[in-house]
């Protein structure tokens, strides 16, 4: 269980950084990329958060309509507004003639992930997120959307991110959907949501997030009278046109509605129903060993008590100490290392290393 939950949060805490290098970080106009997307903004000062937004063909104001929000992966995240509705092209999602609902695709912006690691303790919901649910306020006072029928899904990190929202809005929505992104080890988050509807979607090969915290989370559920749809493909990996793809899937999402209108009040979420990790203190000072590694984002690590820290050199590091946690996030370097340094938490925890060597 240890190392499954080093190997979530592993990946959980690279989203951060693959803000960096993502794909849509580029800041060029939208192209004509499923013109059938309305290009929108929505702007508090200096905050923006690009999204994307499908109206239902037969829009008429006398009529409430559902809403539905999708929340991509790590790889979309830019500003280029199009990364995000490029993968959704031959789904419902994207299709007037199919979804009678609006379809609202936000992009979350370089820097910002769709949910947050506490770092000893339960993390503020993060800027991109309290961006998606002001940016559905600001559309029910736009259009005549039904707020009994909101609906949240994702893929990968976006699917981590509608658990977070779950987790701090169990009132707003009227059903969910989780495409290969669990919530991590949370094992308050199950009695906070089990009245919800929700169809969780994994692949047992998956080699980008554990199934095996589906498989958790989809058993609390259970355990905890929830009504949870799981389906597991077998062979399947880290994708989402299969779940997309599933005939039942529109007309059970549509079919669900809330029996009072949505709250939009976020509520304090518990320790136990927060993603937590444990860390040694800011400021510690110390000498470490163990196996160096590079992240999935070529950031060298060591890991420490099942959680790893993330490397980069002090201002007063020694001769050669850059140049050695350069290998290590090239690949130069694969080994044991034995390194003094002194921890430092941001939203990240790092190791300012002053002097390291092989071991």
């Amino acid at each position: 269980m240890k190392q499954l939950l080093m190997v979530f949060l592993g990946w959980v805490l690279g989203f951060a950084v693959c803000c960096a290098v993502a794909i849509g970080q580029e800041s060029a106009k939208p192209a004509e990329v499923l013109p059938q997307f309305e290009t929108r903004v929505h702007a508090e000062g200096e905050s923006k958060l690009p999204y994307r937004l499908l109206v239902p063909k037969d829009y008429d104001k006398a009529h409430a309509w559902p809403l539905i929000i999708w929340l991509h992966g790590s790889g979309e995240i830019g500003d280029n507004n199009t990364a995000p509705i490029r993968p959704l092209g031959s789904t419902f999602l994207a299709d007037k003639k199919r979804c009678p609902a609006f379809v609202m695709v936000p992009q979350c912006p370089p820097g910002d992930s769709w949910l947050g690691v506490g770092l000893n303790k339960p993390a503020e919901i993060t800027e991109a997120s309290r961006l998606v649910i002001a940016t559905i306020a600001e559309l029910r006072q736009e259009f005549n959307i039904d707020d009994r029928r909101l609906y949240i899904s994702g893929f990968s990190m976006g699917s981590c991110g509608a658990w977070d929202l779950l987790s701090r809005y169990p009132n707003l929505f009227a059903a969910a959907v989780h495409i290969a992104g669990p919530p991590g080890d949370r094992p308050g988050l199950a009695p906070i949501i089990k009245h919800l509807p929700l169809w969780v979607f994994h692949g047992d090969r998956d080699n980008t997030a554990p199934v095996e915290s589906s498989r958790t989370i989809v058993a609390a559920l259970k355990e905890a009278g929830s009504n949870v749809k799981y389906t597991e493909y077998r062979g399947g990996g880290h994708e989402l046109a299969r779940p997309l793809a599933e005939p039942d899937l529109l007309p059970w999402l549509l079919a669900q509605q809330r029996t009072e209108p949505a709250d939009f009040t976020q509520q304090t979420v518990p320790d136990s129903a927060s993603l937590i990790t444990k860390t040694l203190p800011d400021k510690t000072r110390g000498t470490w060993k163990g196996p160096a590694e590079r992240t999935r984002h070529a950031v060298p690590s060591l890991a420490i008590d099942n959680v790893r820290y993330r490397l980069k050199a002090a201002s007063h590091a020694k001769p050669g100490v850059e140049e050695f946690l350069t290998k290590i996030g090239q690949k130069e370097f694969n080994g044991n290392v034995q390194l003094t340094g002194t921890i430092e938490l941001t939203k990240q925890a790092w190791i300012l290393v002053e002097e390291i060597e092989a071991k």
